[in-house]
């Protein structure tokens, strides 16, 4: 009985610290590109973060309302398309989202010929939400447009979400 107690803490303690992890192909130190350079590449992607906010919870990304995969955390999709404005959606209205639980978030982004734009998506604690008698501190999202010399040093590692 004494080795089955410590055994199910051991287990119970590795599960906390266990997300919704993505768990295809990693990036290497190459970003990629769209493969008709006509077209425009859309990468978004989601990275580790220390206190793991909402790190079991993934949506499903849309673009112009295709469904396009979930984005789990650490992991990346990416979306090649014609040049333009598209709209990007994150949902959890949707059998692909788990227990995402933040209101639809939609931002426009444009794509150009031959260039690849980057999205972050971050979920972080919102520290207005840590008051006296509330069940806990709820979570704010970001989508950030950010630039290349950003993405170079955030995506090698990450695995693409599958």
């Amino acid at each position: 009985m004494r080795l089955s107690v410590p055994f199910f803490i051991l287990l119970l303690l590795s599960a906390c610290g266990a997300g919704q992890s993505a768990k295809g192909p990693a990036l290497g130190y190459d970003l990629p590109s769209a493969s008709n350079p006509a077209n425009g590449l859309l990468l978004i992607y989601r990275p580790k973060q220390s206190w793991r906010a909402a790190a079991r919870q993934y949506p499903e990304v849309r673009i112009d309302g295709t469904p396009i995969g979930s984005l789990k955390y650490n992991g990346y999709l990416q979306f090649e398309a014609s040049p333009g404005q598209h709209q990007l959606t994150l949902t959890g209205l949707s059998e692909e989202a788990s227990r995402w639980d933040f209101k639809d978030r939609s931002v426009p982004v444009t794509l150009r010929a031959g260039e690849t734009t980057y999205v972050q998506v971050v979920a972080r604690f919102d520290e207005t939400s840590n008051t006296l008698g509330s069940p806990g501190m709820g979570h704010e999202l970001q989508l950030t447009p950010v630039g290349e010399e950003q993405a170079r040093y955030s995506l090698p590692g990450m695995k693409e979400s599958k």
